[in-house]
């Protein structure tokens, strides 16, 4: 799995909620999760790339979840969208980061606001990896104020099975994750149905 964080300046925290620390707090949960879990299709990889500022940049390289030390991310700057997706195709394409023997990936991508770069090319490149486009991919929306640019964007990112999962508040991200966590968990454990995300108390 690989998480694509937005780290932009809309991410900053302000007098009505912290995006950027609620954030932080569900990744490191989601991959202690992982760490705890015992499959018997094998241990779950984990890293994230984070985008903000003009760049994107490897926040935690691809790795055993049970090795993962999850350093908070800080937000500012642009969001540099279409530089993440590359950095994950270059990824996913490096055989010392992802084995030939690997299960499909799950890409996890989530934002706020719109890109700031050219990330059309970069987004139907991923696509069209040979990994890249055979993941699990889902799209989070955080927040009220996105536009329906950025909607388009995370729609086009995101498998048609899900659509755009949104929390129009931070504080409904902690239960999002959680849904995120039992779906990826469920294509570790196939005696597991992937959970119904209206089951979840998004109140």
């Amino acid at each position: 799995m690989i998480v694509l964080a937005d780290v932009s300046g809309s991410m900053l925290p302000n007098q009505h909620e912290d995006k950027i620390g609620v954030l932080n707090r569900c990744i490191a949960s989601m991959f202690s999760a992982f760490a705890r879990m015992d499959s018997v299709r094998g241990q779950v990889h984990v890293g994230a790339i984070t985008f903000g500022g003009a760049e994107a940049r490897v926040h935690l390289p691809i790795g055993p979840a049970t090795e993962a030390n999850w350093v908070a991310m800080e937000a500012g700057g642009g969001t540099p969208m279409g530089a993440a997706f590359d950095l994950a195709r270059e990824i996913l394409d490096d055989p010392a980061s992802v084995s030939g023997r690997a299960f499909e990936p799950a890409l996890i991508l989530v934002s706020d606001g719109v890109p700031t770069d050219d990330w059309e090319p970069a987004l139907n490149e991923l696509l069209g990896n040979r990994l890249g486009g055979k993941a699990m991919r889902l799209s989070v929306g955080i927040g009220t104020d996105r536009t329906p640019d950025a909607e388009e964007v995370l729609a086009q990112f995101s498998g048609p099975e899900f659509g755009v999962l949104r929390a129009d508040q931070a504080s409904e991200l902690p239960e999002l994750f959680r849904w995120i966590t039992d779906t990826v968990t469920s294509t570790f454990r196939p005696s597991l149905a992937v959970p119904n995300l209206e089951d979840f108390d998004r109140a």
